[in-house]
């Protein structure tokens, strides 16, 4: 915005104490009207102090300018000129004066210098300071003052707008960050795919190992980690309710310095200052950041950052990890509630084991691994009778018989094969790796169980049929296995029928 002289002298004009005009001479206006040009286009601190140095050098003769920012209590050089006459100490000593929004008058120094300084604010806060000095010549006069407290003023109304749209850029950068890791993190609702993506964000957010940790009723689980976390996947650790309340409360990230000493079971949290005895923690005053994933008032989880050495990452950042928290927290309760949502499809609900769905779909894979070369054999498993009985003692009884035959299988199968309920009182089991001799030794087993630990006189009928590469898809392969079955329940009860060639689908 121009500034008019005739406007200057009627407006601006500075005044002395008893409320006198100060009289401007025109090569100051000519000087405020170009510092008012060269404001306009500064685009950073840099070209706001510099075109205060150029506006205030074209009228005040001096040896050195410095033009500085201001934090606290913290002198901070952005343009220093001329020869180190010691502005940046004279600022710092005259502190209080400029934080009242006065100017700093000339002050002798040894050797016949002085200084002048005056303090660039906006709104009552105090941005920066300009400062002027010189070893020769007259001290600086009400007329010097006047000029270069107009000077800071002018400056101070560029610097808060150039700071201002420095702060709305770094928010749009930190949005356009923070909305491309939330939709990656939230772009899968696979759980382990989320907390991966989740520690990867998080390690670039702060520059330090971090550790995803979901919280499992009183324990907490590591299920992913980046950059170097001194965790391993899947360990855990006690969360007592206390503490989770804590982490809960303090809906932020908090500090902690580590220490050696005596292992801990559980996360500390005792919040800023507090010391965690974990010995694995990388020295003393090695420091953590704790950031809660919270969903209401509901802990599902936190990210713990570090440790790292002598200090705690950079505010700026932390403040991003914050932001991305409830973010994170939403991905994982949808990759849970997906994960629960398809466990059900693929479970039946009256017996707990696979459904016929789950069995297809492991059914196909392991026929593809048959095709290459691998044993695959499975068993049909009829409890005989079950409709009499069934008729005889009410649904109830079935279902918890069923239940019971149920928990028998899933006991005696291993790990690596797969039990499911094939339909009615059928179930049956896919032996991966296995032959007919195997699944002959399974089904004896659960006939000594039967015996053992049933009152009622149960036996089964089985239908075992072994992969053939005649087999064209998974579906031949169970139907080999459900002729077997029909073979075997029609010569009587507790009998096992093995698949014949003729037994395939031709």
């Amino acid at each position: 915005r121009a500034l008019r002289p005739d406007r200057f002298r009627a407006e601006r004009a500075p005044r002395d104490r008893d409320h006198t005009p100060i009289p401007l001479m025109n090569d100051r206006y000519d000087a405020l009207i170009g510092l008012a040009d060269a404001l306009a286009a500064a685009t950073d601190p840099v070209a706001v102090f510099r075109a205060a140095h150029d506006g205030t050098a074209a009228v005040l003769p001096m040896d050195s300018f410095l033009g500085a920012r201001i934090e606290g209590r913290e002198v901070r050089p952005v343009v220093s000129e001329g020869r180190a006459l010691g502005c940046e100490a004279f600022c710092a000593g005259a502190l209080d004066r400029l934080a009242a929004g006065r100017a700093a008058p000339g002050v002798r120094l040894e050797g016949g210098g002085f200084f002048l300084a005056a303090p660039l604010v906006r709104t009552g806060r105090l941005l920066g300071c300009i400062a002027t000095g010189r070893t020769g010549g007259a001290p600086y006069d009400a007329a010097d003052t006047a000029f270069l407290e107009t000077v800071a003023r002018f400056a101070g109304a560029a610097l808060d707008s150039v700071l201002a749209s420095a702060l709305a850029q770094r928010d749009r950068e930190e949005f356009e960050r923070l909305d491309a890791a939330a939709r990656d993190i939230g772009a899968s609702l696979e759980l382990d795919d989320v907390a991966e993506r989740l520690a990867g964000h998080a390690h670039a957010l702060v520059g330090a190992p971090v550790a995803v940790w979901l919280v499992e009723g009183e324990r907490a689980r590591v299920v992913a980690h980046g950059g170097g976390a001194r965790v391993r996947r899947g360990e855990t650790r006690a969360l007592p309710p206390a503490v989770a309340a804590q982490l809960l409360a303090r809906k932020g990230s908090w500090y902690e310095e580590a220490a050696g000493g005596a292992e801990r079971a559980a996360p500390s949290v005792a919040g800023n200052g507090a010391r965690d005895a974990d010995p694995r923690a990388a020295g003393v005053g090695a420091t953590r950041v704790t950031v809660p994933l919270a969903r209401g008032e509901r802990l599902i989880g936190f990210l713990s950052a570090g440790p790292t050495a002598d200090a705690a990452p950079d505010e700026d950042r932390l403040r991003l990890l914050n932001r991305l928290a409830p973010h994170a927290a939403a991905a994982i309760e949808n990759a849970r509630l997906h994960a629960q949502v398809n466990r059900l499809s693929l479970t039946d609900p009256l017996v707990g084991l696979p459904n016929r769905r789950q069995f297809d779909l492991f059914l196909e894979r392991e026929f593809a691994a048959a095709a290459r070369g691998r044993t695959l054999c499975i068993a049909l498993l009829d409890l005989d009778r079950f409709e009499a009985y069934n008729a005889r003692n009410g649904h109830r009884a079935g279902d918890a018989a069923l239940i019971r035959f149920a928990d028998l299988l899933r006991r005696e199968t291993r790990a690596m094969n797969l039990v499911a309920r094939y339909r009615g009182a059928e179930f049956a089991v896919i032996l991966s790796g296995g032959d007919v001799s195997a699944a002959q030794h399974l089904i004896e087993r659960v006939r000594r169980r039967l015996r053992h630990e049933f009152q009622e006189p149960w036996t089964i009928s089985a239908g075992i049929a072994e992969y053939r590469p005649e087999m064209k898809s998974p579906v031949d392969l169970v139907v080999a296995a459900d002729r077997a079955l029909c073979r075997a329940t029609a010569e009587g009860p507790d009998r096992i029928g093995v698949a014949e060639p003729l037994d395939v689908p031709g």
